[in-house]
């Protein structure tokens, strides 16, 4: 019979809500559609913080010979979830859709040529976008002005 301790639950709880956030991430990203943008934004869940900040002491101290593993799909996760699409029905922030309608005001961060920042309906605080170089064949602003007009 398997003996589970509190921290075992507690761990184990931890890695489901990362596959679920995980999920929830691979279908918001299908609903962008075509992929404009890619990068990372300052759009962060408090949950998922605060639940990593406590469960990886409990990845370190578990006594499985998995540990480096679960670590590693936890990484990974982690970057997936936190990965920011810009496609051509919406954005995708998180493990959140957001629909290319609820867009209310895109403008560059001044000085900065890969950053821009949103305003989103139903949100009172604007998120800041900083987006690959490598997936923009035109200046960002171009982009966004074409991307906001269809």
């Amino acid at each position: 019979m398997i003996k589970l301790k509190l921290f075992d639950i507690i761990l184990l709880v931890f890695i489901v809500y990362m596959f679920y956030k995980g999920i929830k991430a691979i279908k918001a990203k299908k609903q962008v559609g075509a992929v404009i943008f890619k990068g990372s934004s300052n759009y962060k869940s408090i949950q998922t913080m605060i639940f990593s900040i406590l469960a990886l002491p409990l990845i370190i101290l578990l006594e499985w010979n998995i540990k480096y593993m679960i670590l590693i799909v936890i990484v990974v996760l982690g970057v997936l979830i936190e990965q920011v699409y810009v496609g051509e029905h919406g954005i995708k922030l998180n493990d959140e859709f957001f629909a290319k309608e609820r867009i209310m005001h895109v403008y560059m961060v001044e000085g900065r040529v890969d950053q821009f920042e949103i305003m989103i309906n139903g949100r009172t605080d604007t998120v800041k976008i900083t987006i690959s170089k490598s997936l923009t064949g035109k200046p960002v602003e171009e982009i966004l002005k074409a991307y906001l007009q269809s």
